[in-house]
């Protein structure tokens, strides 16, 4: 999570969805980071906590609204690049490594109760990043995965400068992005409201 006081902006961090790489290119310029899971606010800090934990303190310095940033991926597609993360070599002794297990299964697995789910499909999902303390999404801001260049140039505009992003955390590749009818229904269940919020998402622009 980083904040820019000038601009008024809370850029957050939610998994999956590249904001490791803005976190990059643009933590030089925060007024306040938080970049690391071993401080008491991490980087992936969802709004919810943001609200509770963050923004008490910083009002008193810069006063005013704020706006809220983030990005929302397709939740089959975020899903998929979870489960990709965890076939990586240096996860494969882990109890989280997807080795040998199907995106099927992986998929299965996560819509288990949190309490019942393997450690490999333990990951909390993108609403929980994005919403409120009562399910209310609480980030004004909010940009679809794939239409990364309008985040780029609304972040442009607020910061005056040019942004260029690189390519981090990329997952290995895989062939495996397929989830049967059933599967698939069970998870828009499930998730109901990130498919929801997703879908509500305008496809280009802000």
């Amino acid at each position: 999570m980083l904040i820019f006081f000038k601009a008024r902006i809370v850029l957050f961090a939610v998994e999956k969805t590249g904001t490791t790489a803005l976190q990059s290119a643009l933590e030089h310029r925060a007024d306040v980071k938080f970049l690391d899971v071993d401080t008491p606010v991490e980087k992936h800090t969802g709004f919810a906590e943001y609200k509770a934990q963050v923004e008490p303190g910083l009002l008193d310095k810069i006063g005013g609204p704020l706006d809220y940033v983030g990005v929302f991926r397709e939740p089959v597609s975020w899903l998929f690049s979870w489960y990709r993360y965890r076939l990586r070599d240096e996860d494969a002794d882990m109890p989280q490594s997807t080795r040998g297990i199907s995106f099927e299964r992986f998929a299965i697995d996560f819509c288990l109760k949190p309490y019942l789910r393997p450690p490999h499909a333990w990951v909390k999902a993108q609403s929980v990043r994005v919403c409120d303390s009562r399910g209310a999404v609480g980030v004004n801001r909010l940009f679809r995965y794939e239409d990364m260049a309008s985040l780029i140039r609304f972040l442009e505009m607020r910061l005056e400068m040019p942004i260029t992003l690189e390519r981090e955390n990329v997952s290995p590749p895989s062939k495996d992005l397929y989830l049967s009818h059933d599967t698939l229904a069970l998870y828009k269940q499930t998730f109901s409201r990130d498919f929801e919020i997703y879908e509500s998402l305008p496809l280009r622009g802000f």
